[in-house]
């Protein structure tokens, strides 16, 4: 993927609205909304833990300024969900007990700014994941004790995993002084990242250990609705299972294609990892990720968001939102790259497909197309590589539209990149013109 280094005005101008929007909301104290999960758009974010964490610090940047910076982004883009899965090494122990490193002390502090800007996080605690470099107090964690494959089998580690799931959903909030389990701004739990089995390994085998994480996490006073990742087609076994939901993956356009990606990809969008499957037909539905991925497209989220509301997802979470801090360099998964400030036509095309996920009906059917779809008042074009939406008070682009606004006098938002009948910028970033009165 290509590297951006343009640090200029625009940068430094997005880090001081950033930090003014976000202080404006921990002021305000943004009221959240209820419980309810269906149309929730939003991220993945790892500032708290692992490479992002590792690359913030040896710049020097505090990962507290870094989150309420994304965070005020997050809301400019009008993104009401975030999804962190744990490098559970870093917050845990040996005997499965939680502990309390700075990376907990991060997801606290990140939890509980995303919920003063209106938004809600879905956690999934465990990931198994061995990322090096680690610090310290990763060295610990319970996770250095097996594979994955020999945690979701061997029974004898199963009772790690409960402990470590049940302290975690008890754990109380420092910031917000409310248990994970008991806070409505977490509004689901995922109960484990991307599992691995031995192969072969029986459906029934897999629902006994999704029970026990479910009832571990249920012990620890989680109320929330609690996921389960089918990730490797355990469709069956988690729809047998005590899991409220399945979570899925959509990556379309493949990954580590180890370069960026050429020509037309509009008619690759077609399914996720859920596809037709009765096992889980009784089941809520959770993209734990998708992405347009190795390409700088703005043409094809909005897609992706028809095709999951197609498919009965009722909340979506794009992997994963570079920190503006390291977004320059791109160095965390390089496959992936989405941020406001060095992707700006693809965080518009963001935008627009979040408008268009709420908007869609679930089941509502979605059919591919090569070059050109168009589901009023959205609009994506492969040719022009654009996402649109035209309403008589929002006029939204990712690149030069062809739809003229319905009604340029009664327009309250604009927000683009490049050149429209109504706004033109010859700069690559985005802008965003809010009517605060009429004139102004």
């Amino acid at each position: 993927m290509p590297k951006h280094t343009h640090k200029g005005i625009m940068r430094y101008g997005c880090l001081c609205i950033a930090r003014t929007v976000a202080l404006a909301a921990v002021l305000l104290g943004c009221a959240l909304p209820s419980m309810a999960t269906d149309g929730l758009w939003g991220v993945n974010y790892y500032a708290p833990f692992a490479l992002d964490y590792n690359e913030l610090t040896r710049r020097g940047v505090d990962p507290r300024t870094a989150i309420r910076d994304d965070v005020a982004h997050f809301h400019r883009l009008g993104l009401d969900l975030l999804r962190v899965h744990c490098f559970d090494r870093q917050i845990s122990r040996r005997d499965g007990s939680l502990a309390d490193t700075v990376h907990l002390e991060l997801l606290d502090y990140l939890v509980s700014v995303a919920a003063s800007n209106g938004m809600r996080t879905v956690i999934t605690p465990i990931a198994w994941y061995g990322w090096s470099p680690m610090d310290d107090t990763a060295k610990a964690g319970f996770s250095n004790l097996a594979t994955m494959r020999e945690f979701t089998s061997r029974q004898d580690l199963w009772p790690l995993q409960a402990r470590f799931l049940s302290e975690f959903a008890a754990h109380t909030n420092r910031y917000t002084g409310l248990s994970y389990g008991k806070d409505p701004a977490i509004v689901a739990f995922e109960c484990i990242n991307e599992p691995l089995y031995p192969d072969g390994w029986p459906q029934t085998n897999v629902t006994d250990y999704i029970d026990t994480l479910v009832d571990a996490l249920r012990a620890g006073g989680a109320t929330q609705p609690i996921f389960y990742n089918s990730f490797g087609g355990y469709n069956e076994a988690a729809g047998a299972s005590k899991a409220d939901g399945v979570s899925c993956s959509a990556y379309p356009l493949g990954l580590l294609a180890g370069r960026t990606l050429q020509g037309r990809q509009l008619a690759k969008i077609r399914e996720s990892t859920l596809k037709p499957d009765a096992h889980i037909a009784g089941k809520r539905r959770m993209a734990y990720e998708f992405d347009a991925a190795d390409t700088l497209d703005s043409c094809l989220y909005p897609a992706i968001a028809k095709m999951l509301r197609g498919e009965g997802v009722e909340l979506a979470a794009q992997f994963q939102y570079d920190p503006l801090a390291i977004a320059d360099e791109n160095r965390n998964w390089h496959t992936h790259y989405l941020n406001l400030v060095y992707t700006p036509k693809k965080a518009l095309s963001f935008l627009i497909a979040g408008r268009a996920f709420k908007s869609i009906p679930r089941g509502e059917k979605y059919a591919p197309e090569e070059r050109r779809l168009a589901f009023p008042p959205f609009l994506t074009d492969a040719d022009y590589d654009l996402s649109e939406m035209a309403t008589e008070t929002e006029y939204f682009y990712s690149n030069n539209p062809v739809t003229p606004p319905p009604k340029p006098a009664a327009l309250e938002r604009v927000y683009g990149c490049g050149r429209s009948s109504v706004a033109a910028s010859d700069g690559s970033g985005a802008y965003f013109l809010d009517r605060v009165r009429p004139g102004v």
